[in-house]
């Protein structure tokens, strides 16, 4: 697996390199010879299964080389097909249990509950990761703008990388096991901050720290927030007791 931090001198475009004012110059250079900006394979609708697993590889193997080679411009379906198909994915193991644990109870209402529920979750799943996507997408990119102004690929570069680094949610029923969720959604979550670094900081030629700043801002935000209010609750609740 290569997480190549891209900060190689022979990897930087140089001063004179006319890319550097539109991705910032700070990553290793995309192939010349797409215009584009990538060469590399990513998912494509018309051949689901063979690209499906071959971009699951690629990102597995190499994502450094998946995102340095990944067009950051080009149609919206297929890296939003691809997370859709990945929370599908990640829906079915938990749809099924429902309808198992449903069928324990031996009854009938209770059992088609259960199957309309689990119907529910395989289309709230993936329409609920398209909204998602370009919700964060939005405010990650926001961040990066602040961060680098127009030295970057563009909203739709970030989406796609949003997209594609959101893959480990397929392994989200290993949360149903009671030792192992913990441990697993810290594994989850670590493996996508890895690959969403590694995309934003081939996608749009920052550095790693630059990069690791856009991904981790909203977190440190909303554990800050987090804190604020709980810290208020035990106020409000001290206040009450008191009063």
């Amino acid at each position: 697996m290569d997480f190549n931090t891209g900060n190689s001198g022979s990897s930087r475009g140089s001063s004179n390199d006319p890319s550097r004012s539109l991705f910032g110059g700070e990553g290793a250079q995309r192939p010349s010879s797409d215009p584009a900006g990538g060469t590399g394979s990513e998912f494509d609708l018309s051949n689901p299964l063979g690209s499906f697993l071959q971009t699951i590889r690629g990102l597995i193997s190499d994502p450094t080389g998946f995102f340095r080679a990944l067009p950051p411009r080009g149609s919206f379906l297929n890296p939003l097909a691809f997370a859709a198909i990945c929370s599908v994915l990640a829906a079915i193991p938990v749809g099924v249990l429902f309808v198992l644990l449903s069928l324990l109870a031996a009854d009938v209402t209770v059992v088609i509950t259960a199957l309309i529920s689990s119907l529910v979750l395989f289309v709230a799943f993936p329409v609920g990761t398209v909204v998602s996507a370009f919700v964060n997408a939005a405010i990650y990119h926001l961040i990066l703008y602040l961060l680098v102004r127009h030295n970057n690929a563009g909203f739709e570069a970030t989406l796609r990388v949003l997209c594609y680094a959101s893959f480990p949610v397929v392994l989200a029923f290993l949360f149903l096991i009671p030792i192992l969720n913990v441990l697993v959604g810290l594994a989850i979550s670590v493996y996508v901050v890895i690959l969403f670094v590694i995309g934003l900081r081939e996608m749009h030629r920052i550095t790693t720290g630059r990069a690791a700043i856009v991904v981790l801002t909203p977190l440190a935000v909303a554990i800050v927030l987090s804190l604020l209010l709980g810290l208020l609750g035990v106020l409000i609740g001290a206040f009450a007791g008191s009063a």
